[in-house]
């Protein structure tokens, strides 16, 4: 499997700009371009385990609240280094999951 940066790029910001737009199901425009987080704790699967599926997973906690920490100083104007490190795209994948999560059940309370 393979995909091209620039493509993965396109898609991140295509669904960003939907999400901006409220073109997104569950996620409403009015929300001043931000986004509220309900949830803090969830499951989180170590790499090691993740991929190995003849073995029972041992999850530890994660936190969107420390993802979003994480990620945000790659924004920051400190004196601190705020390299980008392969870290960040797990933060990052790990607030995404956290933001579809949130609109999935925005969805599914609104079609019972």
């Amino acid at each position: 499997m393979k995909i091209r940066h620039t493509d993965l790029t396109k898609v991140f910001h295509t669904l960003m700009d939907a999400l901006e737009a409220g073109e997104v199901l569950g996620h409403n425009k009015s929300n001043s371009g931000e986004f509220t987080f309900t949830e803090d704790f969830y499951w989180d699967i170590m790499e090691q385990e993740r991929y190995d599926l003849h073995a029972a997973p041992k999850p530890t906690i994660g936190s969107t609240a420390h993802d979003l920490e994480r990620i945000l100083q790659l924004l920051s104007d400190d004196d601190l280094d705020n390299s980008p490190l392969p870290q960040h795209f797990k933060w990052l994948g790990d607030v995404l999951i956290a933001m579809a999560d949130k609109m999935n059940s925005c969805v599914c309370k609104h079609s019972e």
